[in-house]
């Protein structure tokens, strides 16, 4: 058993799925299956009770579950806290993201993590999805930051996920729909939906919530946009909703709301960290092992 099982073990319990939890951890299914099941013959006790559509925790898993959860922040703390010795942690990192507001949504993290580290030069800059790879290169982008509800992959580059956000619905206003706390899907069938999109990058396990709105809504239009800014001047300048991280909902112009929507899919926005699989910059491995340990989001001072 090594780190990486028990990163296996924790995905597995928390998506509570072997299918799912193999997605997050980029695997297969059965190679999820056979590590568990080797996993408990080491052990000796069952971590899952397995039905034929679903499984369920043992309690001895469940306490497994517990502190196995933090081994594994201790061990990533412990290499955060030694890379630090290790590397001096001086260097610069280039991290770009989509538009000015998703830079804002992200701003404190980027703040704590500079004060974190105060000998690491931070540059950020704002860059479409689709110019990424040659921009890692031609402009020495390190990294980029966007919220998405896909696992997606371009060749050449890692995509990592960390922090989840609730989806909402962001419209004017006046829209009647923002007279009601909560929404359902068929509440939306008459509404114009955008929704943020991945470029050119695509999604390896699918997309789950643009089947669902296919074959849910019967909606004048479903498309997508590059980033928060274009989604708002959507809803802005064409009577739309659209579909986006909660946090947004703080930086919304004053005519504008959010409202939480209920649905049958996971439709979660994900801060997600897409870079070069083959950089050398050690102080991006720095930030990405600060990502890892804080969520995306910065302690409480």
């Amino acid at each position: 058993m090594d780190i990486r099982g028990l990163e296996y073990f924790v995905s597995t319990t928390e998506c509570m799925s072997f299918t799912q939890g193999a997605k997050k951890c980029y695997i297969t299914q059965t190679a999820m299956s056979l590590h568990i099941a080797k996993m408990e013959e080491e052990l000796g006790f069952r971590l899952f009770d397995r039905g034929k559509r679903k499984i369920a925790m043992t309690p001895a898993g469940k306490l497994f579950y517990e502190y196995a959860k933090n081994a594994l922040n201790e061990y990533h703390a412990a290499v955060s806290e030694c890379r630090k010795t290790a590397e001096g942690v001086e260097g610069s990192l280039c991290v770009a993201m989509v538009s000015s507001l998703e830079s804002n949504m992200l701003l404190p993290t980027l703040r704590h993590f500079q004060e974190t580290y105060p000998n690491i030069q931070l540059e950020i800059r704002t860059m479409t999805m689709d110019n990424l790879a040659a921009a890692s290169h031609i402009y020495g982008i390190d990294v980029l930051l966007l919220w998405t509800n896909r696992v997606v992959s371009l060749q050449g580059m890692d995509a990592v996920r960390f922090q989840a956000c609730p989806t909402g619905v962001a419209m004017r206003k006046r829209n009647p729909l923002a007279e009601n706390e909560m929404l359902t899907v068929p509440m939306l069938e008459t509404e114009k939906m955008v929704r943020l999109g991945a470029g050119q990058l695509s999604a390896r396990f699918g997309d789950p919530v643009v089947s669902y709105l296919h074959n849910n809504l019967r909606a004048r239009g479903n498309y997508k946009v590059a980033s928060v800014d274009e989604a708002i001047m959507s809803v802005e300048l064409n009577s739309a909703v659209a579909l986006l991280p909660m946090k947004a909902e703080a930086y919304l112009p004053l005519d504008m709301t959010m409202r939480k929507i209920l649905c049958d899919v996971d439709m979660r926005q994900y801060l997600t960290a897409v870079h070069r699989a083959s950089s050398s910059n050690q102080v991006l491995r720095l930030f990405l092992d600060y990502l890892r340990q804080t969520g995306g989001e910065p302690e409480e001072s």
